[in-house]
């Protein structure tokens, strides 16, 4: 609040003092703003001239409901008004948690680093350079898609593997000149990991009399890295005499 001193004079009965009637009236000028400021249901009007209200310098400003009284602090602006707070230097505190002295970019979000700070960060993928999810990624009706043509890479960290429903797939293995043939084959556990599978060759695949075809692991689908083509064929069905054929489905062998 502001206020006036009451002039005492400057030795005692110097005539040079407020008389009584302005003392007491300076006094009752604090007595009042002191009763407005600390009444338990109050509103505080300020006027046009911000000098009306004010507090010495050196000294730290609270507004606060009586102790104990629970009560509610309501700061409302009038009509359109809006609520302006503006610190010096200092941050905007509220219930501890300090608010940023600068505003985000467009549809940046409000976090907390779990200490207090408040800061505004993206919720754009494109903009984060390093995100992380902080759960489940639900795409909800919608397809995970590149555009202009690219690659979609899914590269697990270190030994990671990728998981695809019930499938495992080993990841970190190398796929390159040397696993020429190679597919996925499922181990014992379950893992799909690259593997040459069943090898023959163009002869024992064209004869119906060979273990290749005549076996009980001939079923339709089946498929076999052929040694001399260096091409992977499959089984149409699992008769002696059922055609091999690529993966374009030309028969490339017809066992006889």
């Amino acid at each position: 609040m502001a206020y006036t001193q009451i002039g005492v004079g400057a030795v005692a009965n110097d005539n040079t003092g407020d008389p009584i009637r302005d003392a007491f009236i300076k006094v009752n000028d604090v007595l009042d703003a002191l009763d407005l400021a600390y009444a338990l249901s109050s509103t505080l009007v300020i006027g046009d001239d911000p000098a009306n209200i004010g507090t010495p310098a050196g000294f730290e400003s609270t507004i606060s409901a009586a102790d104990g009284s629970n009560d509610n602090i309501t700061i409302a602006g009038d009509g359109s008004g809006d609520i302006i707070i503006l610190p010096d230097t200092g941050e905007i505190v509220l219930d501890g948690l300090k608010w940023p002295q600068a505003d985000g970019s467009a549809d940046f979000v409000l976090v907390t680093d779990g200490a207090g700070q408040l800061s505004f960060v993206s919720q754009d993928l494109v903009v984060d350079t390093s995100p992380a999810l902080g759960g489940d990624l639900d795409v909800g009706a919608f397809d995970i898609v590149s555009a202009g043509g690219l690659d979609i890479t899914i590269t697990p960290n270190g030994t990671g593997d990728i998981v695809l429903g019930t499938i495992t797939i080993d990841a970190d293995q190398t796929a390159g000149a040397g696993q020429l043939g190679h597919h996925l084959v499922a181990d014992a556990s379950g893992v799909m990991t690259l593997g040459v599978g069943t090898q023959s060759n163009d002869a024992a695949l064209n004869s119906s009399s060979n273990a290749i075809n005549t076996g009980a692991e001939k079923v339709q689908g089946y498929m076999v890295y052929n040694t001399d083509t260096d091409n992977p064929c499959w089984a149409v069905g699992s008769a002696d005499a059922d055609l091999w054929v690529d993966g374009a489905g030309s028969t490339v062998h017809s066992p006889s």
